[in-house]
């Protein structure tokens, strides 16, 4: 294609898109103009009118890890291929992306360490689009200093914590360390405080140097008068002086665990957004099933309706919800829902455009899935962001008439009623639906608009039979609409088909589950589920309770591939709830959230946060859709994340109080006990236990040694993956 009609292709997307939301102007008959009048070829309309793609997941990867890479195709085939600086699969030297878009970064960092992945359309070479990741040194953890206080003149610190490769430098305030690697774990670094710096407090940090280095957590030393250091201990080999050696570290044994105590806070961790001590005494006491009922009884926090200004405060009043408000279980099937049918403020940036999606999910959260269904699909929320308020013929919007199939309702396979996918005589998977459906189900839902005037919010969208297709259809299924009807007839043809669809039960249950439960539940227990959900007409207050009173939900000895990981609302929700914080303000946090991969109302998508269908690497069989947003940058952002909430560097936006802590560490074994009980219930092993009561023995400052305690426990596998 020449330059000039490059040109005109860009300038003409530009127009189509503007005139595409004019009432007064079809964009079909502008376009057909134009292509007479420069003679473009049949290719160019195609490649002109095909969506964009976009590629999701962008940041900083540590050397050797690898992070899923989510590429967003509305076109139809929908296969792309993978490439890293423009080589196919990519190499060695820049990393190699697989057919899935999985990227594994390369095992040395190359001179030019930012790399570009890009996914292209097979069949619209000219439709691609890239993210650029930057490979970096695998970042050093540091958790403690040994001693926590040092007087001025030299000093010698023992640094404890994770990933210390043998160049890593400390730094001590602006001033660099003479360090001595012992381990991976262990340093010990020589450095003189000076006077000026009696009565402060001196951040020492590690430092991977080098290309794509990066420094690792803070710890705080301070400088004082008056300590006094163990001498050292001159020895009679070489006439030098030594440490003293630290003491024996003794075996850290836990008390027996209190199954009632689990029990309970298995149940929280489905249903709420963590366990707290009130409520693991309340469930002890009611019973799970009792507790649900009472929870679906309670009055739902409302969503307060927005302006025109800033999502902030929608977004503000949400988490606030969710981290404190008494109807904890509809908060988290709120939450649930907002994944499966997603609106962003990427398109409704404002928020008067977030607040009707929200109050339609809350409204429905126990309810009747088939009326969310069809009032979601009228939501003028949903209309922008989808695009269905401005659907017209003769050339409707195919958006939301592919995503209320493929995500809201029935899924890309047939499915039995466990879950498993249907096969045709070859054995292979059978689809849905196909291109021509999407077209077929784009043409009955046109002619919906919006109420009063242009992306109105005020209420929901209408039918204006002017702008609809009337000609006979064959949608979904195979139903055949006949020409004549109205919009709002076609739209309840299309809406009872769908429903009516046997994967309605079985998809949906699977979805939730996954969200509630497990990211791997047996056919079993999908068939359960989906039979109450069947038998049920969709009842979603019978089906969520379907799924935490389901034997699988409530075994207190979780199998190796049951549970799921925490996404990152869940994880550091959670451990605000177990240790009784507050939120004061969490506006500041939200750009944190946005960077471990889940800042609320701002999906990247329409498959949300991470796609339902994520699978663990390696080839496992296993499903685990949160890993998506757990790559090697992502971990340690949430690492960081949980050790700023705990050392009182979020204090404008979280309230916590760790005395109680702080006391007990007084005594190692304590500690432990009480971390165990409040963040795991009684549920940390043995091996984790002992790990976190050697790193936290030789540190002397209690309130280091209560925050170690917390930030190893809060950070370790036990207490990020729901079990």
């Amino acid at each position: 294609m020449n330059r000039t009609r490059t040109t005109f292709v860009q300038n003409y997307k530009t127009g189509v898109n503007a005139i595409a939301r004019s009432p007064y102007i079809s964009p079909p008959v502008w376009l057909g103009r134009c292509l007479t009048i420069l003679g473009l070829s049949t290719v160019l309309i195609a490649s002109a009118m095909a969506q964009d793609i976009t590629v999701y997941r962008s940041g900083n990867i540590p050397v050797g890890a690898s992070t899923q890479l989510t590429a967003y195709v509305p076109l139809s085939p929908n296969t792309v291929n993978w490439t890293v600086n423009g080589v196919a699969g990519g190499n060695t030297t820049y990393g190699t992306v697989s057919m899935t878009g999985l990227y594994t970064a390369p095992t040395v960092i190359p001179m030019a360490n930012a790399v570009s992945v890009r996914a292209t359309s097979i069949a619209y070479p000219n439709k691609s689009d890239a993210v650029i990741l930057t490979i970096q040194q695998v970042q050093p953890r540091l958790w403690s200093s040994s001693p926590g206080k040092v007087a001025p003149g030299t000093f010698t610190l023992s640094l404890n914590g994770a990933n210390f490769a043998k160049n890593v430098a400390v730094k001590f305030g602006a001033s660099k360390l003479t360090t001595t690697w012992l381990s991976a774990t262990q340093l010990l670094a020589t450095g003189i405080a000076t006077s000026a710096q009696v009565g402060s407090n001196v951040a020492v940090q590690v430092e991977a140097i080098g290309l794509g280095g990066i420094s690792s957590d803070t710890v705080m030393v301070k400088v004082e008068n008056g300590i006094n250091l163990p001498p050292p201990v001159s020895t009679t080999v070489g006439g030098g002086t030594k440490p003293p050696p630290s003491p024996v570290v003794p075996t850290f044994v836990a008390p027996p665990p209190n199954p009632a105590e689990i029990a309970a806070a298995r149940l929280l961790e489905q249903g709420t957004f963590g366990p707290t001590a009130a409520d693991i005494a309340l469930v002890k006491t009611m019973g799970a099933d009792a507790w649900i009922t009472q929870q679906m009884g309670l009055p739902a926090t409302a969503v307060v309706p927005g302006d025109a200004g800033s999502v902030d405060p929608v977004r503000k009043r949400w988490y606030m919800a969710m981290a404190s408000s008494p109807d904890q279980l509809r908060q988290r099937m709120v939450f649930a829902l907002s994944q499966i049918m997603v609106v962003s403020s990427d398109k409704n940036p404002y928020a008067n455009e977030i607040t009707p999606w929200l109050q339609t999910l809350n409204k429905h959260a126990f309810g009747n899935f088939g009326s969310l269904l069809r009032e979601m699909t009228i939501n003028p929320a949903m209309g922008k962001y989808l695009a269905l308020g401005h659907s017209r013929a003769p050339t409707p919007n195919e958006d939301f008439a592919r995503e209320v199939m493929q995500l809201f309702s029935i899924g890309l396979h047939q499915l039995n009623m466990d879950g498993t996918y249907k096969l045709d005589g070859t054995g292979n998977r059978i689809a849905t639906y196909n291109q021509t459906t999407i077209s077929e189900m784009a043409r009955a839902l046109s002619g919906w608009s919006f109420a009063h005037s242009y992306e109105d919010m005020s209420g929901p969208l209408v039918g204006i039979d002017a702008y609809h297709d009337k000609g006979a259809k064959t949608i979904v299924s195979g139903v055949v609409l006949p020409a004549g009807q109205s919009a709002q007839q076609d739209m309840n043809a299309v809406m009872n088909t769908l429903l009516a669809h046997p994967n309605v039960a079985p998809f949906i249950s699977v979805r939730l589950i996954r969200h509630f439960v497990t990211s791997n539940p047996s056919p079993a227990y999908v068939l359960r589920v989906s039979t109450v959900f069947k038998n049920t007409g969709g009842d979603l207050a019978a089906v969520l309770k379907a799924i935490l009173l389901d034997a699988e939900a409530r075994a207190d000895a979780p199998t190796t591939n049951s549970g799921h990981l925490k996404d990152p609302m869940l994880h550091t929700l959670g451990l605000l709830r177990a240790l009784g914080g507050q939120v004061i303000d969490p506006a500041n946090v939200f750009y944190d959230y946005y960077l471990m991969g889940e800042r609320l109302a701002q999906a990247p998508s329409v498959f949300s946060y991470y796609s339902p269908l994520t699978a663990l690497p390696g080839n496992t069989g296993y499903t685990g859709p949160e890993f998506q947003i757990y790559s090697g940058s992502h971990a340690i952002r949430r690492s960081n994340f949980v050790y700023a909430m705990l050392s009182g560097n979020m204090s404008g936006a979280f309230s916590l109080d760790l005395t109680p802590y702080t006391v007990a560490a007084k005594d190692p074994q304590a500690l432990l006990d009480l971390v165990n009980l409040r963040l795991l219930q009684g549920r940390m092993s043995a091996t984790a236990r002992q790990a976190i009561g050697t790193a936290v023995f030789n540190i002397t400052d209690m309130k280091q040694r209560a925050l170690t305690a917390l930030y190893l426990t809060a950070i370790s596998a036990e207490f990020s993956a729901q079990r």
